[in-house]
């Protein structure tokens, strides 16, 4: 399991529990949490990523620390009704904000062409014809 996981999964599973319990902050700002907490995991994701920012075990930790209460109590949401749209619009847009980086870099790249709308080749030789 990764560090991240590690330290998210318990934390989220505890305020899901504590949600279901009735034991959270009021509802009248769950739209605040849980669509801001998320936000610096989320920056993080993006910056690893896309290789702006470097791996630290110690950001991951927090960052994860800091989303997994909006994600259990989103979770709670969910468990007591399924068609909960606060949780399901969190989920889908950070699902589709998430896989953006994942699009970006897998997407083909444009090449160069060449005389005659070849394909530029490395080094400098021509295309055969």
């Amino acid at each position: 399991m990764c560090r991240r996981c590690l330290w998210f999964y318990p934390a989220c599973f505890a305020v899901t529990v504590a949600s279901l319990s009735g034991l959270h902050w009021p509802a009248s700002i769950d739209a605040w949490m849980l669509w801001l907490l998320p936000v610096p995991v989320v920056a993080e994701w993006w910056g690893e990523h896309l290789g702006r920012i470097e791996y630290r075990p110690g950001r991951s930790v927090l960052f994860s620390l800091l989303a997994a209460p909006a994600v259990g109590r989103g979770l709670g949401r969910y468990l007591l009704d399924q068609s909960d749209t606060l949780f399901w619009s969190v989920v889908a847009a950070y699902a589709v904000i998430c896989a953006i980086p994942m699009v970006l870099l897998n997407r083909p790249r444009q090449h160069s062409r060449g005389p005659r709308g070849r394909p530029a080749t490395d080094g400098g030789a021509r295309p055969a014809p």
